[in-house]
């Protein structure tokens, strides 16, 4: 499997793959782009906001060449809990929309869940969407800076 990673705190990094495969094939060339780098939510009333918008959404942009006709797919896997100074918010009370669909696609963050479907497509060319993420507001959480990194992937067989 083709792939390249792009991890960032709670949302990602650029990252770029160059496959340089036997000289009887073309290269494939996958390049994952999104900014911004972090995402933060605001200080905001669990009873006046249950579930909180992220201060900024999310541009990512999948291009691709010497595919062919081969499919490619963006996953997401974080690598735990929001964690704070000992406290931890489970990374499921963050989830997400997405435009451009149906390549990309509305989902949810996991530590557990292998491979999280964020955006699959095939071929040659560009493809953008935004991703808006929220989370669920609780009086029950610590107060604290969460932190945690989700690596974004994305893949061709």
């Amino acid at each position: 499997m083709n792939r390249i990673v792009s991890t960032i705190l709670a949302v990602a990094l650029p990252a770029t793959l160059l496959l340089f495969p036997s000289a009887a094939r073309a290269a494939k060339r996958l390049t994952l782009t999104m900014a911004p780098a972090n995402i933060t939510f605001p200080d905001q009333d669990p009873d006046a906001f249950p579930v909180t918008a992220a201060t900024s959404t999310v541009s990512v942009t999948v291009n691709t060449s010497g595919m062919g006709g081969a499919q490619w797919s963006l996953t997401a896997l974080s690598r735990g809990e929001l964690l704070s100074a000992g406290s931890s918010i489970p990374i499921s009370s963050i989830s997400w929309t997405a435009t451009n669909q149906p390549t990309f696609r509305n989902g949810s963050m996991t530590a557990t869940v292998p491979g999280t479907l964020v955006a699959r497509n095939s071929g040659n060319g560009t493809w953008s969407g935004v991703l808006s993420f929220t989370i669920q507001n609780l009086w029950t959480y610590a107060t604290g800076i969460y932190t945690q990194t989700t690596d974004f992937t994305v893949s061709s067989p």
